[in-house]
Formats: C-alpha cells, structure tokens, sequence
C-alpha cells in the first residue's frame, strides 16, 4: 500500500464454484462505493447464472436455486453494475483475481471488457502482516474487531472487506484529515 485510496468500490461476488476456467458461473454481486473515505452506494443482486447451483455452495451462501427465478442473467447483471461502477473506478477485492476473474468472464459474455484499474487486499494484508498465519477475511475481521464470523453473501462480504481496508490504512498510514 504505497498511498491510501480515498475514492473506490469493493468488489465480492458468490459463485457456483471456484474457478471461472471449468464453467463456475457468478450467483450474487455486492459492491460498496467509497468516495473521499466515507461508503456513499452500494450495490447488490442475485444472478441467475442457467445453471443449477452445487449444494455446498447453498450451504455456504444460503443462496438456492429457487432464489435465483427470475433474476437477471450475467449479461443484464454485468450491464447493471458496468453502469453502476462508472469508467476507471479502482475496483478492490480480497483475493482479487479471483472476483477479477469471474467479472472478465461477465463483461466477455456481454460483449465488452472489463476495463478498470484494480487492488488486492489479500496482498495488501500479507505484506502488512506476513508473519500471520491466515490471512481470509474471516480470520481479518477478527483481528480488526470489525466481526466475529463472515456470511458468504456478497454486500456484507464487500462491507467487511471495506473495513478492512479501511483497518489497514489506519495502521499503515495512521488517522488524519487527508485519509
């Protein structure tokens, strides 16, 4: 982290599994907008992905099949939040290139790229701390006080990982007007 960001969205989606390459398809978008340090939108739908949804991931998420009648496909998602994020907004997640990942797939789906810059708090976390042992959201909102578990549904995963954030650009660059 060579300079705190101000102004930036948190990313997290759900997914029906982890890797985009063998045909994981998104199930739920969240985002947080954040402009001069303080969360000014947010964003949030369930994604029909055309694809039934692997039981272990509903037991993670509470996401069911049921839930996702009706909702917009990743071409209409991907038009929503492409529209809801705005041109070169730095995008951030944990473990980035995973949500990085599945966010190229849905822009390629819907014809067009997925063209923003983008952070990743998970390196950022293991540089600050590189003697902690685990370094997943759950063990970091522990640690920051921020929660004691994570719920596996996109906007409050992107929340916490705002807070995050927002813990590790105290520690590293201490509290003051500018941040």
């Amino acid at each position: 982290m060579r300079a705190p960001l101000s102004d930036y969205v948190v990313v997290d989606l759900e997914t029906t599994g982890l890797d985009v390459k063998t045909g994981a398809m998104p199930i739920e978008i969240g985002a947080v907008r954040v402009t001069n340090g303080h969360r000014a939108d947010t964003f949030e739908t369930l994604i029909n992905p055309g694809a039934i949804i692997p039981w272990e991931v509903t037991q993670l998420t509470g996401i069911t099949n049921r839930m996702l009648i009706g909702q917009p496909d990743v071409i209409q998602t991907t038009r929503m939040f492409d529209r809801w994020l705005h041109t070169g907004t730095v995008v951030m997640a944990h473990n980035a290139p995973f949500d990085i990942g599945f966010l190229d797939m849905m822009a390629s789906l819907a014809g067009t790229t997925f063209d923003h810059p983008w952070t990743d708090t998970l390196e950022m976390v293991r540089r600050l701390h590189p003697m902690r042992l685990r370094h997943r959201v759950t063990d970091l909102i522990v640690y920051y006080g921020i929660a004691d578990n994570e719920a596996h549904r996109a906007l409050s995963d992107a929340i916490q990982e705002q807070q995050v954030y927002e813990a590790m650009k105290k520690e590293t660059f201490g509290k003051g007007p500018e941040h």
